[in-house]
Parts: C-alpha cells; sequence; structure tokens
C-alpha cells in the first residue's frame, strides 16, 4: 500500500509542521520501515532532513558544550544533539528505514550518506557517519566506505 496520501496528509496539515510533530512522525516512519517506509515517505524524510531548520554549523561555544567531560566518546553528544532535532531525526529515520526492510536500499543510501557527510553541521556527520557503519554492514564495498570515511574526517 502506497503511503503518498499518508505524506500529502502530512504536507496539508497545519499540525504536524512543527517540529516536535515532524520527529514523531520520522519515528514512526523508523519503526515500520517496510509498511509506511515507500518512496513517498523516504523523500519527505530527505527534504526534512535537507531541511534549513536546526542544526547548522556549530560554533566553537556549542562545541565545547557538546564533548562530554570524562570520557573520551565525544560521538554519543553530537549524536544525541543531532536526533533531537528534525534535520537528524529525519536523517536516522531515513537511514533505518532505507536498510531495516526485506531489500535494502543500499544504492539510495549511499547517495544520501554522501551528501550528509561533508554538511555543515558535525552532528549531521555524525548521524551519517553513523549511517555509513550501517550501510557497511548491508555490503561489501569495504573500499568506498575508508574512502568516504577519510574525506570526512
Amino acid at each position: 500500500v502506497s503511503s503518498e496520501w499518508i505524506r500529502d496528509l502530512i504536507e496539508k496539515s497545519k499540525l504536524i509542521q512543527s517540529n516536535s510533530a515532524r520527529s514523531d512522525v520520522a519515528r514512526a516512519v523508523r519503526s515500520r520501515p517496510d509498511t509506511i517506509g515507500d518512496e513517498a515517505m523516504l523523500k519527505m524524510l530527505l527534504d526534512w532532513a535537507s531541511g534549513e531548520d536546526n542544526p547548522k554549523r556549530e560554533t566553537p561555544e556549542e562545541i565545547d558544550t557538546v564533548i562530554l567531560p570524562n570520557t573520551n566518546d565525544h560521538n554519543d553528544g553530537w549524536v544525541h544533539r543531532a536526533i533531537n532535532t528534525v534535520r537528524g531525526n529525519a536523517l536516522e529515520a531515513l537511514i533505518f528505514s532505507a536498510l531495516d526492510r526485506e531489500r535494502p536500499r543500499t544504492e539510495f543510501l549511499w547517495k544520501v550518506i554522501q551528501t550528509f557527510v561533508h554538511d555543515p553541521s558535525i552532528t549531521m556527520r555524525c548521524v551519517a557517519l553513523n549511517g555509513l557503519a550501517c550501510w557497511q554492514n548491508e555490503t561489501t564495498d569495504k573500499q568506498s566506505t575508508i574512502s568516504l570515511f577519510r574525506q570526512t574526517v
């Protein structure tokens, strides 16, 4: 069953234009990739992930506040920050919706990851790198993974 009607409803509903509602929709798509994660929903998530709301490039002061004290694991702070935004939540849902299905959409996801590892926001790049690790588990193309990782860091 196509979810085109769901996407149309979401786009027309003023109630779902808020950030928290969009994050809820992204979580719902992520939890049901084979039922509502079709082309229409993946495109909607990509639009939201590409949106102009936060997170944007972080200031040096913001970078200092995200780095977790007493730990060397800085990535968790960045991912946590990202998934509390519409863009980060949508990208994470997009990644898992593309992979958690009977036939993973690895080619589509590769293009998405290639785009977001160059995002100006550290938080979005962290989500994309997590997606790259998940993508690698579904493919045998280790050389592309290594190459893209090196471009990112």
